[in-house]
């Protein structure tokens, strides 16, 4: 993958909230990633695959 579209502002974006989510899903259940936490991950997940084959589609370079 090219590293221009792994450091562009949006990948890190995703990839920081997807962290998020699971770190306070560690926090309130233990390692059970369960109901909303689930979804949120799954969702945030997709959310960072459509980022990155938007990015690496259009060639967006890191500013």
């Amino acid at each position: 993958m090219d590293r221009n579209v792994l450091q562009s502002r949006p990948v890190w974006a995703a990839t920081a909230a997807l962290v998020l989510v699971l770190i306070t899903n560690l926090l309130v259940n233990g390692w059970r990633l369960t109901g909303g936490f689930a979804v949120l991950s799954v969702g945030t997940a997709v959310v960072l695959v459509a980022v990155i084959a938007r990015a690496k589609k259009q060639g967006d370079p890191s500013p």
